[in-house]
């Protein structure tokens, strides 16, 4: 009985080497030296004690790169587009995002901005990638049809298709 409780164990043993031995390393992409300069928004990351970073940096809606400062106030700037400078630093696990401490930053001139809807009573904050166009000065809401649309008060029906009685709503 002692012979088989033997072979069994060493079998567990093999069986686990070959098994965690074929599993390929992963592979690690170097960070670049020196000063970088990236733009992006600013956010606010979760706290956390196994990574380094306090806010993310985000680019095109995605997120890039932790962001750390000792001598820095980053708060000031959540939520606004800004201009970053400082070196890239691996993070405590490589496989979390890398970090980048922060020897300057300034914000990005492109505010957001309101837009007012009029013909619907709405005012919109927009960020700075979004812009309001038209096609012309008179923008207007859809109204009349089979489906009988009404303009709100202080606007009229201005018709634009006769045959089908479909017009945009115009301030009066």
């Amino acid at each position: 009985m002692p012979i088989k409780r033997s072979s069994t164990s060493w079998f567990c043993i093999l069986t686990g080497i070959l098994l965690f031995g074929c599993s390929a390393p992963i592979e690690h992409i170097p960070l670049p030296q020196g000063i970088q300069e990236v733009s992006g928004y600013l956010a606010p990351a979760e706290l956390s004690l196994v990574r380094r970073g306090t806010h993310l940096l985000l680019k095109e809606g995605r997120e890039r790169y932790l962001v750390e400062s000792k001598h820095i106030a980053l708060r000031p700037f959540e939520g606004k587009e800004v201009m970053v400078r400082g070196l890239l630093e691996s993070n405590v696990d490589p496989t979390f995002l890398p970090v980048l401490v922060v020897q300057e930053i300034e914000e990005k001139s492109d505010p957001w901005k309101k837009v007012s809807i009029e013909p619907l009573g709405l005012t919109l904050d927009i960020p700075p990638i979004m812009s309001q166009s038209s096609s012309s000065k008179n923008y207007g809401a859809p109204c009349g049809g089979t489906a009988g649309i009404l303009c709100p008060l202080g606007f009229y029906c201005e018709i634009t298709d006769f045959k089908e009685g479909i017009g945009r709503c115009v301030k009066l």
